[in-house]
């Protein structure tokens, strides 16, 4: 699947790395990744999206256990969100949202959706949550809070999206975000092809601190942002443990690393004015 306009309608880019990547099959040849860098909003994408996914991408979705890329999102939704009610669009299973639902007592109104039927057949058995199997377009009604953990990478048309968002959100709501961050240490140009987030039958934008900041500022540019972070989820691949342990092995430290915008999941809160 080709990927040539950038979600800002720029089809002019620079190449941000070229290599070689295998398919997830072994009877399935190589590929050229060709990833690129929109000049005018600088978010990342790749050229061609692959044809066919990770099975065990899509299974960790599906059925993993509590997931450290969850910690910090749960962090920020506790010290920011206000209101009784908080929609999770991209909810899955409902894992997110039965985390917030045992450890932030103060939101009761939890509601997810998903367009994976199975997984949402999932999170209700095994969670008894509000889970919707909808797209976010076709809700109705208006949230005190939103949360987007993985999801914004997934959508095709931000711009569409991001009108649905605004149609969804009180006035004064809030919106936490987490995605891949393309400028994350485990995802450096020499190592990129081996980065866990690097998933391009999935993932349609990579971004960075300031791509995703733009993405607000030119849809969005009342709405303000409150928070900017980073998160470390995965050890580099190209860094000894001891390494990595140093880096992050107490809390300083690890508030450090998350401060220098190089942990693999980016952090934003925005608030609609």
């Amino acid at each position: 699947m080709k990927n040539e306009v950038c979600w800002c309608g720029t089809e002019v880019y620079d190449t941000y790395a070229k290599f070689k990547r295998n398919r997830f099959k072994r009877n399935k040849p190589s590929f050229l990744a060709h990833i690129v860098e929109c000049k005018a909003c600088h978010t990342v994408r790749m050229l061609d999206n692959g044809e066919e996914g990770d099975p065990d991408y899509e299974a960790s979705y599906t059925y993993e256990s509590y997931s450290p890329r969850h910690a910090q999102t749960l962090a920020l939704i506790d010290q920011y969100a206000e209101g009784d009610g908080i929609l999770d669009i991209g909810a899955n299973t409902g894992l997110l949202l039965h985390e917030i639902q045992n450890r932030i007592a103060r939101l009761t109104q939890l509601k997810g959706v998903d367009v994976d039927q199975n997984a949402i057949s999932y999170g209700v058995q095994k969670y008894g949550l509000d889970l919707e199997a909808i797209d976010a377009a076709e809700l109705q009604g208006t949230y005190d809070n939103i949360v987007l953990a993985h999801t914004l990478e997934h959508i095709p048309s931000l711009p569409d999206f991001l009108e649905v968002l605004d149609r969804l959100l009180k006035p004064g709501g809030r919106v936490f975000i987490a995605v891949p961050n393309i400028e994350a240490l485990g995802a450096s140009k020499r190592v990129l092809p081996w980065w866990p987030a690097l998933q391009p039958a999935h993932h349609l934008w990579y971004f960075s601190g300031q791509a995703l900041t733009e993405v607000f500022t030119q849809l969005k540019p009342a709405w303000q942002v409150e928070h900017v972070g980073s998160f470390p989820i995965w050890k580099p691949k190209h860094l000894p443990s001891f390494l990595w342990k140093n880096m992050i092995g107490t809390e300083t430290k690890k508030q450090a690393f998350m401060q220098s915008m190089k942990g693999d999941q980016l952090d934003f809160v925005i608030r609609k004015k």
